[in-house]
């Protein structure tokens, strides 16, 4: 079976995240809130010393995550 997914776009601060917590709660969907898994991503990268453009390495600690 196919999870349904629904994605939010807009502008920062504008309400995506609130507004997707309470329509995957009123759905009994999950929530996933990808900008803070790019943040984590990027903090680990740094952590790492892995640069930005390399996009392998990235992936490979993405998986990881």
């Amino acid at each position: 079976m196919i999870a349904p997914v629904i994605t939010i776009d807009g502008p920062s601060a504008s309400g995506k995240g609130t507004v997707a917590a309470i329509v995957a709660n009123r759905l009994g969907f999950h929530y996933l809130d990808s900008g803070s898994l790019y943040r984590l991503l990027a903090l680990y990268a740094t952590q790492q010393q892995i640069g930005w453009d390399d996009e392998d390495r990235l992936a490979e600690l993405a998986k990881h995550l």
